[in-house]
């Protein structure tokens, strides 16, 4: 049984940001307050050192929502056998979870637009608590959690704070989608199908943020790379590229996409929950851009139902093209949960056991 905390009103959330942000009325498409500046390299700010990230993840985030837990590094996450490593700088900047037992697999787990990245540690407690009750013994008590942080944005969103229900100051983000921000809420794009939104985002023209989704697919690389080489920080063991899989939520969904895409690296599946695709306007114009990993993975693509922040026809949408681009339907899945929100069925709603199955069979195609 997944842990269960009934249910969740999104104004227990305000801290998760871009993460529970209810978009009732979308801004007009060329609204300025969506729109950052282009400067994109100039924007982003360098990725923390260890006493940085030690820093933040010791903020206590506790009384932020329920099921919340307190964080430090060197200590256990609560809740679960896996400990918090904090590691600074290149390609980390952000935690390992390191697990109980030797690893034999790893998920490099990419958190959504938020201003307090360490939030996410509380639902990756919870989705272990919820994977460890599946199987004795769980293959999750040897299951590395790579959880970098996203560069931190200082100015993503012009004057955000008064219509777009996300602060005005930095935001981490894997890559600056303030440009997409009004077309994926629910009833921006006129479409019934996932062809028909999918066509629908295609004619707005608009080219997200390539220098920023460059970056991050360089860096989250170059993880996995080191994470092989048993590199990491010099004293943990190596978790094979293969035996990775990817896992994103909001903008880590999209950026779990674009790693699909573009990354080139045999990764074991990929997981892209409550978000788009990048470039798919791009990549409808001009598919032998997209270059898949070396060999075939999955995707699973997830929605929740009730989602007013990423329409789920959209998340759907972005399945519909990522069959063409990854070679066919055997490649992509697409699930909706019913009841669910953007949030909820990582906090332990009816659909969290779903979620948990779909991590799973990210491993079917791992390298034994």
């Amino acid at each position: 049984m997944a842990p269960r905390l009934g249910p969740l009103p999104l104004l227990l959330l305000p801290a998760l940001t871009w993460a529970v942000v209810v978009a009732t009325d979308p801004p007009p498409p060329n609204s300025r307050s969506c729109a950052a500046t282009t400067d994109y390299a100039s924007e982003r700010e360098p990725l923390l050192s260890t006493e940085d990230v030690r820093l933040l993840v010791a903020v206590d985030h506790s009384t932020a929502f329920p099921g919340a837990v307190t964080t430090a590094c060197g200590s256990g996450l609560a809740g679960t056998a896996h400990a918090i490593h904090c590691v600074g700088g290149y390609p980390v900047g952000g935690v390992i979870l390191e697990p109980p037992l030797p690893p034999t697999r790893s998920v490099l787990f990419l958190h959504g637009l938020i201003d307090k990245p360490p939030l996410y540690l509380s639902l990756l407690s919870l989705l272990l608590r919820a994977a460890n009750s599946t199987a004795d013994p769980s293959p999750w008590r040897s299951t590395r959690l790579l959880v970098p942080f996203a560069p931190a944005y200082p100015r993503l969103f012009r004057d955000a704070a008064a219509d777009q229900g996300v602060p005005a100051g930095p935001i981490h983000a894997w890559f600056d989608n303030s440009h997409t921000f009004p077309y994926i809420p629910v009833g921006a794009l006129v479409g019934a199908t996932p062809g028909e939104v999918a066509a629908a985002l295609v004619a707005t023209g608009v080219v997200e943020d390539r220098p920023g989704l460059a970056t991050s697919t360089d860096r989250l690389a170059v993880l996995a790379s080191a994470q092989a080489a048993g590199a990491l920080d010099g004293t943990l063991p190596p978790v094979a590229e293969a035996r990775t899989a990817v896992v994103g939520h909001s903008n880590g969904g999209g950026m779990a996409w674009h790693l699909a895409v573009q990354s080139g690296v045999a990764w074991a599946g990929v997981v892209a929950m409550s978000g788009h695709l990048p470039l798919t306007p791009l990549y409808e114009r001009y598919p032998p851009l997209a270059r898949a990993g070396r060999r075939p993975f999955s995707v699973a693509s997830v929605a929740g139902a009730n989602d007013t922040v990423v329409d789920p026809r959209v998340s759907e949408a972005a399945a519909d093209v990522g069959r063409r681009l990854l070679g066919g339907d055997d490649a992509v899945t697409h699930v909706t949960l019913p009841g669910s929100d953007h949030m909820t069925y990582l906090l332990g709603d009816a659909n969290t056991p779903t979620v948990v199955g779909l991590l799973e069979r990210a491993f079917d195609g791992a390298d034994d």
